[in-house]
């Protein structure tokens, strides 16, 4: 198991599987489904499982997964940032400008602040701090790769250009 992210190994494991009946078949006589002839065979077939390699495959995969699993506490979790803007509001209804390619999914709620004056750099005239107020949630219903439609609800209307957050 390796982090994508550093080359990491987070994880190693391997496994051995053999049978434990005897026989010189290793994976049956004749065919199913689309194989045919002897020497055929499907790997997803319900028979797979009850073949001398079958038994031997789930023996080595088997412990192998969980292995695995013991690592799983070593995987890094990573935090999706979602930041956009509200582009359509009506009837409690809003249209944000940020969907699944940013990581939003069905189900996600939202913070909803709206900016209520801007902090700039007096040398500059850059805004380096914008102040909010939170106005409500959104609950998103919809989404598609670049917008995402949601139910809100607030302490009053939301209005389009407020800012839309993972909380």
């Amino acid at each position: 198991m390796i982090d994508v992210n550093t080359a990491e190994i987070l994880g190693v494991s391997t496994g051995f599987g053999e049978s434990t009946r005897s026989g010189t078949g290793l994976i049956g006589a004749g065919g199913s489904g689309g194989n045919a002839g002897a020497g055929g065979f499907d790997m997803s077939s319900s028979n797979f499982a009850n073949t001398l390699l079958g038994e031997a495959v789930h023996a080595a995969v088997e412990p192998v997964a969980r292995e695995l699993e013991s690592f799983s506490g070593n995987v890094p979790t990573t935090k999706l940032e979602i930041n956009g803007l509200i582009a359509d509001f009506t009837d409690g209804i809003a249209i944000i400008n940020v969907g699944s390619a940013s990581g939003l999914k069905v189900g996600d709620r939202l913070q909803v602040k709206r900016p209520v004056r801007e902090i700039r750099d007096p040398a500059t005239g850059k805004v380096i701090r914008s102040i909010e107020n939170a106005v409500g949630e959104l609950v998103i219903t919809e989404v598609d790769a670049g917008s995402a439609v949601g139910q809100f609800s607030g302490s009053e209307p939301a209005k389009v250009g407020d800012a839309v957050r993972n909380q």
